[in-house]
């Protein structure tokens, strides 16, 4: 909605001067500007209010929104209900610049409103924590245990965790992880069985992580000695 505003604005300060132009149908989609506005502010509003019944009734996926609150969503409704009456009554007498910065503001309000909900859900938890994983790999690739099928599907599956790490994120067999050039960072989809290879090959949990949230992962580095090898499993962070 926000780009749509700045055209608007970008428009109207061109029409302002040029009212020939805003003749017969020129001027409909104006009208629309109003009601652009309002129901936006419905719908957003709507989604963070009564975000548990939605998610129930199947109609957003849980975890995409965050309930805000009934008190705040009704105060950010109200503005902006007042915001599209006062773009109506400017746009009927013609003053269609003050009318696009109206607009303008309106939808820059709805964007951080809705931006401030997204903040509080767990899709948002889920890019900071691919960032944090990007940012423990540095440079370095990385890869998850192969052991089967089903494991390449779930990383096929896992679009938003590899465009946040930046990188791709290619197969390793148990058999490659515990020889002589095996990679330092290797992710293993939660299994007892990954768990046991990896620790005898060396490696030590770095941290847990979700690819997705259905997916739980771990996160393992190789250990610098086979001495290190030998002991315990660090905690995850």
């Amino acid at each position: 909605m926000a780009p749509l505003a700045i055209a608007i604005a970008s428009a109207a300060a061109t029409w302002q001067d040029n009212h020939d132009r805003l003749r017969g149908r020129s001027r409909r989609p104006l009208a629309c500007n109003p009601w652009l506005v309002f129901v936006a502010a419905f719908v957003i509003c709507l989604a963070t209010t009564f975000t548990p019944q939605l998610e129930a009734a199947g109609i957003l996926r849980a975890g995409d929104f965050s309930r805000v609150g009934a008190p705040l969503a009704a105060g950010i409704f109200l503005l902006a209900s007042g915001a599209s009456l006062l773009i109506r009554r400017l746009q009927g007498t013609g003053r269609y610049v003050p009318a696009a910065l109206v607009t303008v503001a309106a939808a820059s309000m709805l964007c951080t409103y809705g931006w401030y909900a997204y903040t509080h859900t767990d899709s948002a938890r889920q890019v900071a924590d691919n960032q944090r994983i990007n940012r423990i790999i540095g440079r370095h690739p990385l890869y998850y245990l192969k052991l089967r099928p089903r494991d390449e599907w779930l990383i096929g599956h896992c679009e938003g965790f590899l465009f946040y790490v930046r990188r791709s994120c290619s197969p390793v067999s148990p058999r490659r992880v515990a020889g002589a050039h095996a990679p330092l960072y290797v992710m293993s989809f939660v299994e007892t069985h990954a768990e046991t290879i990896l620790h005898r090959a060396g490696y030590r949990i770095v941290t847990k992580l979700s690819p997705q949230r259905e997916y739980p992962a771990i996160l393992w580095r190789r250990a610098p000695s086979t001495a290190a090898a030998g002991g315990a499993p660090a905690r995850p962070q």
